[in-house]
């Protein structure tokens, strides 16, 4: 999963809290994209690298 408001640090936190929409997701690969939620556009590169990455 490609995280762009939380940081992986933060998503495992909030599941390790007990909030049950951030659980499933501690188990992911996470990765941080600080961008908002349109990364195609305001950081489209940066995305095309994480995705290629992923995908190796």
């Amino acid at each position: 999963m490609i995280a762009s408001t939380f940081t992986p640090e933060q998503v495992r936190m909030l599941a390790d809290s007990g909030n049950p929409v951030f659980a499933p997701m501690a188990a992911m690969d996470l990765r941080h994209l600080p961008t908002g939620h349109w990364p195609m556009f305001s950081r489209p590169v940066e995305l095309a690298s994480l995705l290629d990455e992923i995908a190796r």
